[in-house]
């Protein structure tokens, strides 16, 4: 039975920083929902907004969003809050949804699917469900469920199951009406597709449904049946990242990457770690998804010289928490990505230039890290998601292996912030000039890598950006999530 309309609001924040639209309201918001408003100028307004705190409901989200958009009120919607760009998931004269409270977890009495709160982390998913009912999920335990799975999501799964998003059955959408709906294959099937890459642009997602991988097929490149049990072997190899370090491991990538069509139960990171004391690491990151090592694995890790080494078998609860210690809080920091066709002298060339520049701004920006990492993304990744429905990543206009790169420089004072902002653009124009002189170049961008300044959802082809820009003509004609939630990445401005 769906929640109706005049259900109470609990614990709604409003984020308003002065006399404007937003006051208006937070006052309607207020009279219709007595004592469940909270307000600046208060101790408890003060806390919660510091700590974050959300709505509680799916009928929650339905009558504030209901309330916000006949009111022409804008709006922000937090999830895991973890995307590096201001206006995302926080506004200034305007209300914040902050979804957080929407956490809630439980498995299917088959055991197929799990339903997620969108508003959850991918920590709270894994230490609230039992270790061996396995799901592709996000690989850093602080991000959010509905962050990751609407900007396509990748995983420890990518080459056995595809996106995230691929493994979704069902979406629980709050309209701009207020009125809730479900998208999957049968239901909404336009809206379903639409959000398997293509953000906040059409609702506020509340809950979905994400297929198991332990009580589904799996396919390798030789379309045999492949069991996933729930523990998962990890080899990690961290160095110094001297010049002839580099050339071992990025030549390593490129035949994991190539070799992963073939294995796909492995997965692989590679992260540069350059710290301004000027000492810079690489960390190999390998792992296996049935509880064993592999061929494909001890390949990748002939690596020489080795600061720390560590193997083992561990659960993805403990996986994403490790994750989650390298990107720790307190530091200012953004983003920016870019993919490239698998190859050796273009990762080679990429990380000079990335190196590089690093050097030129450790000379202007005090305390500045930059994490640099690579992910491979092989071919059958596109397969697997073609086998599931397919998504709006566009990817499959060209089947190929690739690799995608995230850049996230962090830095601490204020001033060197538009130093640091003028810097991920410089870098994306060198590395892109790189690939395109090599002819290695491609378009797609991962969303939830993105910077600001990029646009992936025009990366995904004027297919899919029509086929968006379609379904949000038709869910949302008075284009609510495009004027009133102005943070994320937006079809109007793809």
């Amino acid at each position: 039975m769906r929640p109706s309309f005049s259900t109470i609001l609990l614990g709604l924040m409003l984020a308003i920083s002065s006399l404007s639209l937003a006051d208006s309201c937070c006052e309607i918001l207020g009279s219709t929902l007595p004592g469940k408003v909270l307000s600046p100028g208060s101790a408890t307004y003060t806390s919660l907004n510091n700590n974050r705190c959300s709505p509680r409901s799916t009928s929650d989200v339905s009558v504030a969003v209901a309330i916000l958009s006949n009111n022409n009120c804008p709006f922000a919607i937090k999830s895991g809050g973890h995307t590096a760009i201001p206006g995302a998931n926080d506004i200034d004269d305007g209300v914040m949804l902050d979804l957080s409270y929407l956490n809630d977890t439980s498995v299917a009495p088959d055991n197929q699917t799990v339903h997620l709160g969108a508003g959850g982390t991918w920590q709270n998913a894994y230490d609230t469900l039992p270790s061996d009912i396995v799901f592709p999920g996000g690989e850093c335990g602080g991000t959010g469920v509905a962050g990751v799975s609407l900007g396509g999501g990748m995983s420890l799964y990518l080459a056995a199951v595809g996106w995230v998003a691929d493994n979704i059955r069902n979406f629980e959408v709050v309209l701009a009406s207020g009125e809730v709906v479900d998208a999957n294959a049968t239901s909404n099937a336009d809206l379903y597709h639409a959000l398997k890459g293509g953000s906040s642009n059409f609702g506020v997602v509340t809950h979905i449904d994400l297929e198991t991988i332990s009580t589904s097929s799996n396919t390798n490149s030789e379309n045999s049946s492949v069991p996933i049990p729930g523990a998962i072997y990890v080899a990690q190899v961290v160095s110094p990242a001297y010049a002839n370090v580099t050339e071992a491991v990025l030549g390593n990538l490129v035949n994991f990457t190539l070799a992963n069509n073939d294995d796909p139960l492995a997965s692989a990171q590679i992260i540069y770690q350059m710290a301004s004391t000027g000492d810079s690491t690489v960390d190999v990151i390998m792992t296996h998804n049935d509880g064993i090592s592999a061929p494909i694995i001890e390949q990748s890790l002939s690596i020489s010289p080795v600061l720390a080494s560590q193997n083992g078998v561990i659960d993805m609860s403990t996986m994403a928490a490790e994750a989650t210690e390298i990107y720790p809080d307190g530091y200012r920091d953004l983003a920016a990505t870019y993919t490239f066709v698998n190859d050796l002298a273009t990762a080679l060339a990429i990380q000079n230039v990335t190196e590089a520049l690093n050097t030129e701004l450790q000379k202007e920006v005090p305390n500045m890290n930059w994490i640099f990492s690579y992910t491979p993304l092989p071919s059958i990744a596109t397969q697997q998601s073609l086998n599931r429905g397919g998504n709006i990543l566009g990817l499959d206009r060209k089947v190929e292996d690739r690799i995608v790169l995230f850049l996230s420089p962090r830095w601490q004072d204020a001033q060197y912030d538009g130093i640091m902002y003028n810097a991920t653009q410089t870098w994306y124009q060198r590395v892109d000039a790189v690939a395109r002189a090599l002819h290695t170049n491609d378009d797609f961008l991962y969303l939830n890598f993105a910077g600001g300044f990029q646009n992936p959802l025009a990366s995904y082809g004027n297919g899919s950006l029509d086929f968006l820009r379609g379904v949000a003509q038709k869910y949302d004609p008075a284009g609510i999530f495009q004027r009133l939630v102005p943070g994320g990445f937006k079809l109007t401005d793809a």
